[in-house]
């Protein structure tokens, strides 16, 4: 029997489009191929490198975005035909070149990873798509998207040793005060805690903020299939959603994965199935934060396994697929 191809279409963006690759790879059943949708365009000669100079300078145009797209589009169009063709940042992408691709499979969906608060250009040309997926239940309540949860992809038993209390991934962006405040209290309460916080080496001139020392600048990016690991020698990960945020980052997945205990200022995961007040505590920022110290050495408590398989990535691509065949 021929198998079905299903085509992926993403940025490379912290690398996880790699990690979302593989879980089709493995569990979808598909012929799968992948399409990076922000490649870079490699200059053919200087001459292209001069000519491309001088655009930007007098007429404000950036050639090589421009020849970057026109491959693309060469791409997609050369492109047979599919069973599933599914778009991340579908913003990314022409209107030009979405419709090209409507004409290619049986089925075309969009994963939103974003809100539209935060990409509000997400917005645009949802009509093409047969299914549009999101983790946001505002926006799926609003517009009418399938709500589909986040995942987790890595299973590790507890590290019953770890170095550190918590540990926190981010970059820096607006929720950089709730980080200082955190990192503040930990510091106060002298509890083991580390952070690594992504900027672009250009941008450190710009940041004016005074940082608790367990906060740290890294300038290169922590692919998300290996961010677990920074995760793994602490007893407890925070989480920071972004500003109306209404659904769960990846952050709680994660930690479901790897059997830690979670702090987030997320209310909406009272919500979830597996929410147990032993595991996660919810802050509200805009107060003063205050986290019993019984929190931090208690231990993990085992969630049910029928609950904690539901949200690992075999189930959520399979969610995807199997959803087209009801």
């Amino acid at each position: 029997m021929t198998k079905q191809k299903l085509l992926f279409i993403s940025p490379n963006y912290y690398g996880f489009n790699e990690v979302v690759l593989d879980g089709f790879i493995n569990y979808s059943g598909c012929e799968v191929h992948h399409i990076v949708s922000n490649e870079k365009y490699s200059y053919r000669n200087v001459w292209e490198k001069v000519e491309n100079f001088f655009s930007k300078i007098f007429l404000g145009k950036n050639l090589k975005n421009e020849k970057a797209s026109q491959k693309l589009t060469s791409v997609i169009t050369s492109l047979d035909n599919f069973s599933y063709i599914i778009i991340n940042r579908h913003d990314l992408l022409t209107k030009e070149q979405l419709l090209i691709l409507t004409s290619k499979p049986e089925n075309l969906f969009s994963l939103l990873w974003d809100s539209l608060h935060k990409i509000p250009q997400l917005e645009n040309n949802i009509d093409l798509f047969s299914k549009i997926y999101s983790f946001d239940s505002l926006d799926s309540e609003q517009h009418g998207f399938i709500k589909i949860n986040n995942f987790y992809f890595i299973k590790k038993e507890v590290n019953k040793n770890p170095s550190y209390k918590i540990s926190y991934l981010g970059t820096y962006d607006r929720r950089i005060d709730a980080v200082i405040k955190f990192f503040t209290f930990f510091q106060v309460q002298e509890i083991s805690a580390r952070a690594k916080i992504y900027i672009y080496h250009s941008e450190v001139h710009k940041v004016k903020e005074v940082f608790p020392e367990t906060v740290k600048f890294i300038h290169k990016i922590i692919p998300f299939r290996d961010s677990y690991q920074f995760y793994e020698d602490s007893r407890i990960i925070l989480d920071l959603a972004h500003e109306n945020q209404r659904g769960l980052s990846f952050r709680p997945y994660e930690a479901i994965g790897l059997k830690k205990k979670l702090i987030t200022n997320n209310p909406e995961i009272m919500k979830y199935d597996f929410y147990d007040a032993q595991n996660i505590f919810v802050v509200d920022t805009s107060k003063e934060i205050n986290i019993p110290m019984e929190f931090f050495e208690s231990d993990y408590q085992e969630i049910d396994k029928n609950i904690a398989d539901k949200y690992y990535i075999k189930n959520w691509v399979e969610k995807i697929i199997e959803d087209d065949k009801d």
